[in-house]
């Protein structure tokens, strides 16, 4: 069934996980910058971060792309 009115898209609790994905790569960055010992396996955590980071990122703009009202207006 059609409905006019959309489900709530909790955008903000995208915001959420995108902010402790960068919170997670910071770390792990600084675990890098600090102690090169193992690098190899550190760069690989960091790119596994970016990667779900990069999965967050577009579903915010696929449900942004789909969704009525949003949060924040396009041009903000």
């Amino acid at each position: 069934m059609f409905n006019l009115i959309p489900k709530e898209v909790r955008f903000f609790d995208y915001f959420e996980q995108q902010s402790q994905n960068l919170v997670r790569a910071g770390a792990l960055l600084r675990e890098l910058v600090h102690d090169f010992g193992d690098a190899r396996a550190k760069a690989h955590a960091i790119k596994e971060v970016e990667h779900q980071g990069d999965q967050v990122t577009h579903e915010i703009v696929r449900r942004l792309n789909t969704t009525f009202i949003t949060p924040i207006d396009r041009e903000d």
